[in-house]
């Protein structure tokens, strides 16, 4: 039985302030997968990039096995983190996947992109992060949000999508 659910998508597509959000309304724990990364190395994520992405993502697979062990938990996740099939096998065993599909356009208005190790260069990366990934969240989705509304609308949706047994906490 599915007990948490997973949140994927671009970086800014919402995962940690709609985790959060979940989190309140249903009664259900929260784990942010970069904040158990950054408390697991003692760094934050761009120290751990300037080391490459290979070593990062390596840690972010050890932590995304821990974290999807949780139960009864709200998991949000990096948006990097479908580049690895053995972490979205870790995350499907308890956990229902839910992508949050927001534009690119939509994204840059919302988020200041020079704060995000892997938006660095602006649009122009976020486009090609699009490109790169947005196959693997439909691959790996249960339920694709469109993440284009008010927040609040946003969790109403989530939660009108989720089966019965993760609604009544």
């Amino acid at each position: 039985m599915k007990e948490n659910i997973v949140l994927i998508g671009l970086p800014g597509s919402g995962k940690t302030t709609l985790g959060r959000l979940l989190s309140q309304r249903l009664g259900l724990q929260f784990v942010d997968i970069d904040v158990e990364i950054e408390r697991h190395t003692h760094k934050t994520i761009s120290e751990l990039f300037e080391k490459g992405e290979t070593y990062f993502r390596d840690i972010e697979t050890e932590v995304t096995t821990k974290v999807a062990q949780a139960r009864q938990t709200i998991i949000s996740t990096g948006g990097g983190v479908v580049l690895r099939h053995n972490n979205m096998i870790s995350l499907q065993e308890k956990g229902l996947i839910i992508f949050l599909n927001r534009s690119v356009k939509s994204i840059t208005g919302d988020i200041d992109i020079q704060m995000r190790p892997l938006l660095k260069d602006g649009v122009e990366r976020l486009n090609k992060l699009h490109d790169q990934r947005n196959h693997l969240y439909h691959q790996y989705a249960d339920i694709v949000i469109d993440n284009d509304t008010s927040l609040e609308e946003t969790v109403e949706q989530i939660i009108e999508h989720l089966p019965k047994t993760l609604r009544k906490h």
